[in-house]
């Protein structure tokens, strides 16, 4: 049986761009859904979700070329996983 060890953690949601903020957003209460902004969604059946507000790629990941040909949410994966990183204390960013 192999086993798993977390070292670190991290996380970019609707409620924070860090799991500390995430977390204290749930415990005072603060929701991340509302309405659409990306996109006009007036023809969709609910216009409410839960967006990042604060998205900005060049804040989240410092190689450019990178940006260039990976997807929004490989960003936001790289970025949760450098955070956990740093969490660890394993490998500094």
């Amino acid at each position: 049986m192999q086993k798993v060890m977390i070292t670190g953690y991290g996380a970019t949601t609707a409620s924070g761009d860090t799991l500390d903020e995430t977390w204290q957003a749930l415990h005072t209460g603060q929701i991340g859904t509302g309405p659409i902004q990306r996109w006009d969604a007036s023809e969709w059946p609910y216009q409410i979700a839960g967006e990042l507000k604060n998205y900005n790629p060049r804040t989240m990941l410092k190689d450019r070329k990178l940006l260039k040909v990976i997807s929004r949410q490989d960003v936001l994966g790289i970025n949760a996983a450098n955070q956990a990183l740093a969490h660890s204390q394993m490998l500094t960013y």
